[in-house]
C-alpha cells in the first residue's frame, strides 16, 4: 500500500492575478498603519517610564532602600556579635555552675571532716574525764 500523505513542492506562479497584488497591496497597507500608530505608542510609554524613573519619589525610595539594607546588615552583624557573646556567657556559667558543684562538694567534706573532728574531739574529752576521775 503506499504511502498516503506526500510532500509536494510549491509550482513557482509566473504570473499575479489582480486579486493577489490587491490582497499584498493591503497587507503592506495594514502593516505600516499598525506601525505608524505602534511606534508613537512606544515612544510615549518610554517616556512616560523615564519621567517616572527619575521621579523624586522613585529616587528617594531607592534612597530609602538602601538605607535600609545597610541598617539591615548593621543590625545583622550586631546580632551576630551578640550571639557570641551570649555563647561565652553560656561557657562561663557553665564553668561557674561546675566550681558551685565542686565548691559545695569540697563544702559538704569539711562539714563531715568537721564533724568527724568534733566528735573525736568529745570523745577524747570524755576519755580525759574518765582518766581524771580515775586519778
Amino acid at each position: 500500500m503506499a504511502p498516503t500523505f506526500y510532500h509536494h513542492w510549491p509550482e513557482p506562479v509566473t504570473e499575479k492575478s489582480a486579486s493577489m497584488e490587491q490582497s499584498q497591496w493591503w497587507g503592506w497597507k495594514w502593516l505600516s498603519i499598525g506601525l505608524t500608530l505602534l511606534a508613537p505608542a512606544l515612544f510615549v510609554a518610554l517616556i512616560v517610564f523615564a519621567v517616572r524613573a527619575n521621579s523624586k519619589a522613585c529616587k528617594e525610595g531607592l534612597l530609602a532602600e538602601q538605607e535600609c539594607r545597610n541598617v539591615t546588615r548593621l543590625l545583622e552583624l550586631q546580632l551576630a556579635q551578640t550571639r557570641q557573646h551570649l555563647l561565652g556567657a553560656k561557657d562561663e556559667a557553665a564553668t561557674c555552675n561546675q566550681t558551685v558543684v565542686n565548691l559545695s562538694a569540697s563544702l559538704e567534706m569539711e562539714k563531715a571532716q568537721g564533724l568527724e573532728q568534733l566528735r573525736g574531739r568529745e570523745e577524747l574529752q570524755r576519755e580525759g574525764e574518765k582518766l581524771k576521775k580515775q586519778l
